[in-house]
């Protein structure tokens, strides 16, 4: 709760709401040790029914390795007045 109304999508143009009503649930596959996301979101003024899914996500076999990278979500990706 507690959204701003926007795009949710914005690929899809799925617009919502101040009324929209979002909700995850995180487990763990312990078979394959996948973190599991369930998700589910309401909004009774755009949709007619609810927006749900899941997606999986499981560590990758490739070693972690430091890049040089440009962060651009800080202050250095400000615009000028």
């Amino acid at each position: 709760v507690g959204f701003e109304p926007g795009v949710l999508i914005p690929l899809g143009g799925i617009l919502h709401s101040a009324q929209m009503h979002a909700t995850e649930r995180f487990s763990l596959d312990a078979a394959t040790g996948a973190l599991i996301r369930a998700y589910r979101a309401e909004d009774p003024t755009f949709w007619k029914g609810p927006y749900v899914g899941q997606d999986r996500m499981v560590l990758s076999a490739q070693p972690y390795s430091p890049y040089h990278c440009v962060e651009l979500s800080g202050k250095n990706n400000l615009r000028p007045q």
